[in-house]
């Protein structure tokens, strides 16, 4: 949304001509083109700050990109202090499901394998949350991010999780990379 900045201070004043955001529904192909890149790009450890912040803000806007941004930030600090590294192997997207109030409910499973102390360990990882997308000038971006459940698969078909559905902690405390596994 285009705004105006009286003298570069204050709030921003919406221009009165600027075009009303719109909020619509994606496909699975879409989802996976917005927000996958993110999740595949975002836990490179050579990546900057500044370079975080530019990924982040393909798929994110506003508070959510804020918000993405700090969760992010301190998960790879946390990766990094647990001399710990996260390579996503596969994102899968669900089909997104229209809300009737213009929301979508997504979900997505994120395969991945932690590297610590010569150590691997497989994860798998589904995660549903109920996303606003809204076009923009760049184009679609996600404006805000509900999280739902999010709940440990199998590693491999056949493997048994050990642990069952947790809560919307941060994905390094799902990981529990601390715990020697």
């Amino acid at each position: 949304m285009l705004g105006l900045s009286l003298g570069g201070c204050g709030p921003r004043i919406p221009a009165l001509w600027a075009p009303a955001p719109t909020t619509h529904a994606l496909s699975r192909d879409q989802l996976s083109a917005l927000h996958g890149p993110v999740v595949r790009g975002a836990w490179d450890p050579d990546l900057s700050r500044t370079a975080l912040h530019a990924l982040l803000s393909t798929a994110f806007a506003d508070d959510a990109l804020t918000e993405a941004y700090v969760a992010h930030h301190e998960a790879r600090e946390r990766l990094r202090l647990g001399d710990v590294q996260l390579t996503v192997d596969d994102v899968e997207y669900a089909v997104p499901d229209p809300r009737p109030d213009g929301r979508i409910d997504a979900a997505w499973t994120v395969t991945a394998t932690l590297h610590h102390e010569q150590h691997v360990h497989p994860r798998r990882h589904r995660f549903d949350a109920v996303l606003t997308v809204r076009d923009d000038q760049d184009g679609p971006r996600i404006v805000a991010l509900d999280p739902g459940r999010v709940a440990e698969l199998p590693a491999e078909v056949g493997q048994p999780t050990d642990r069952q559905d947790v809560d919307e902690q941060s994905i390094l405390e799902l990981l529990e990379i601390q715990d020697g596994r």
